[in-house]
């Protein structure tokens, strides 16, 4: 994976959730902005961190590609 910068922040606490800071070039590298989630991927015994695909848009990738399954098979 490209060139890694390693820099470590800390949890804290915030009433009853664990806030941990997002940097901003970090915001700007995934394009979000506060509001916007953000998926956690386990990936062996790593995490990658990504801008959450917005359920709608999910959504709406799911029946487009069950309506093209239909039309090949002929349903």
């Amino acid at each position: 994976m490209g060139t890694e910068n390693t820099k470590s922040y800390k949890l804290r606490k915030s009433g009853n959730s664990t806030i941990l800071t997002v940097p901003p070039k970090i915001r700007e590298l995934l394009n979000v902005v506060e509001g916007d989630e953000l998926e956690f991927i386990e990936v062996g015994k790593q995490v990658r961190l990504q801008k959450a695909t917005p359920v709608s848009a999910r959504d709406t990738l799911i029946q487009n590609s069950i309506n093209q399954l239909i039309f090949k098979i002929g349903l």
